[in-house]
């Protein structure tokens, strides 16, 4: 290989670098807060997440998963939100077994109570009123 190809073949990489490390900047950009939070970049070089802080790391991953696990700074927050919102909804359905089933005690208690009194009983105790 020549001098001339290892060149342009150089030159080439770097501006694929660079072209890929620009739209990951513009995509990060649109998410609210995180342009200001964007560390400086040397023209050419990869997107660092390294120096990256926290608060720029949980604005990726909230925003863009996909993007979040392309720089490898997931944290599994998805996992977690899917597992907590499969979790309520557990919670809601047996909530929702507990309240169907409370109703239907409480109508069948309701029943027994006007019963007892139709027939001049004590309406908690089913004993005879004297």
């Amino acid at each position: 290989m020549s001098l001339e190809e290892r060149l342009f073949k150089s030159f080439d990489d770097q501006q694929k670098v660079e072209h890929e490390a620009r739209e990951i900047e513009t995509l990060i950009k649109t998410f609210d807060g995180a342009s200001g939070l964007l560390p400086q970049r040397k023209y050419g070089e990869p997107v660092d997440p390294t120096k990256f802080g926290i608060t720029l790391k949980s604005i990726i991953e909230r925003n863009h998963k996909e993007l979040a696990a392309h720089l490898k700074i997931s944290t599994g927050y998805w996992e977690r939100q899917a597992r907590e919102d499969e979790e309520y909804q557990q919670l809601l359905e047996r909530m929702r077994a507990n309240t169907e089933e409370l109703r239907a005690r409480n109508l069948e208690d309701k029943q027994k109570r006007e019963w007892r009194m139709v027939r001049n009983l004590d309406p908690t105790t089913g004993h005879p009123r004297i």
